[in-house]
């Protein structure tokens, strides 16, 4: 059945087809891209509903004095440009940090382990979502990721462990799910 799943991304796909042309560009986009300010206007009415949005509209018109005549950077002038390297830095080791996290192994671990259940993969998927925006709030985003950072390699380094183990104890393999399941958790909630 796997070609009907596959075939299932279609439907997502033709409802923003066709919904999206209904729905407004941004009011930045407008005012300061397009310079098209009743179009701003026009699109804060439809987004944000009748009212005073005037505070809004002079904010974005304010950075649109504060960009003027200024030419887009090109990559490496961004690479360049000093007051966004720690931004970039920081960037690319999160990212970095993304490809080598170990998902894969996890997911391959996580398909093949007898005790495991597609629903409880779905469920630390969600779980860890819905937290991620209460937490950074309370946390921060750099608490987060490195806290979440330790318990993944935590969790990676015992699934090592448990997996070797597996046939040796009945209930290893339990405890590999709990590791994966862990492991889930910090990924959703932390990067």
């Amino acid at each position: 059945l796997w070609p009907i799943l596959l075939a299932v991304n279609v439907l997502p796909a033709l409802v923003q087809l066709l919904t999206l042309p209904f729905f407004p560009d941004s009011p930045r986009y407008l005012l300061i891209d397009k310079k098209d300010k009743e179009g701003c206007i026009k699109a804060v009415k439809q987004l944000w509903g009748d009212g005073d949005h005037m505070a809004e509209i002079d904010d974005m018109m304010s950075e649109q004095k504060a960009i003027r005549g200024e030419k887009a950077k090109s990559v490496w002038d961004l690479l360049r440009d000093r007051a966004v390297r720690w931004q970039l830095i920081t960037l690319f080791l999160v990212v970095s940090c993304m490809q080598l996290i170990g998902a894969n192994v996890v997911r391959r671990h996580w398909s093949s382990s007898p005790v495991t259940a597609f629903s409880l993969s779905f469920r630390a998927g969600s779980t860890s979502s819905c937290l991620q925006g209460f937490l950074i709030e309370r946390a921060g985003r750099k608490t987060l990721l490195w806290k979440n950072y330790t318990v993944m390699a935590l969790a990676l380094g015992l699934l090592t462990v448990t997996l070797s183990l597996q046939d040796s104890f009945f209930w290893v393999p339990y405890c590999s799910v709990a590791l994966v399941f862990i492991f889930i958790m910090s990924f959703g909630i932390g990067p």
